[in-house]
């Protein structure tokens, strides 16, 4: 092999930084920067990329079937469920505790608080539409389902990068703005 050197960076290629894959595709590009590139391409095109890994997958199955691990995976995964119910609901509980606290932290400081009263106990917190359009908002987001809330509805502003139209306030403080027209009692009280 001659003297290569990385088209991007100029460095010299060695079997350190060139890989077999890149050596035999004819890529003069150090790993380095190869994994540069590749990492900057998936950011930019997520879109595309779940595309052709959806048809890729589906290729596969077309062509050889479901793999059998997979099939025995999600086999082995419902009977250990049944076998060991009581671990599956503690494991259960402690993923709805981490993303419970994850996203109170997100949005009330660490450790939370209640923007409104300061409450730092984390089991009075709970997620707080600002504009008081939370049932409406819940119904657009998971259908007839409008009641749904709690880990699913904390999941859901995980996956959505923490939208900033919430806050965190206590139970009180949450049902107080309810009854008083969108206004916290601590604040001000409408008379009844």
């Amino acid at each position: 092999m001659r003297d290569s050197k990385c088209i991007k960076c100029g460095c010299l290629l060695t079997g350190e930084n060139w890989t077999k894959y890149l050596q035999v595709k004819h890529y003069h590009i150090c790993k380095e920067c190869y994994n540069k590139h590749a990492n900057d391409y998936q950011r930019k095109n997520p879109e595309k990329l779940k595309i052709r890994n959806q048809k890729n997958k589906e290729n596969f199955v077309a062509k050889y079937g479901e793999p059998e691990w997979k099939k025995r995976n999600n086999h082995n995964s419902k009977n250990w469920r049944h076998r060991n119910p009581e671990k599956d609901r503690e494991y259960n509980r402690k993923v709805r505790h981490r993303i419970t606290r994850e996203v109170l932290t997100h949005y009330g400081g660490d450790p939370p608080k209640c923007v409104c009263c300061g409450e730092s106990n984390i089991f009075f917190l709970s997620i707080d539409h600002i504009n008081n359009n939370g049932a409406e908002h819940r119904k657009q987001i998971f259908g007839k389902y409008k009641f749904t809330g709690g880990p699913a509805f904390y999941y859901w502003l995980k996956k959505n990068n923490y939208p900033e139209e919430y806050q965190v306030l206590c139970f009180n403080c949450n049902q107080g703005k309810l009854r008083n027209k969108g206004i916290c009692p601590h604040k001000k009280i409408e008379e009844w």
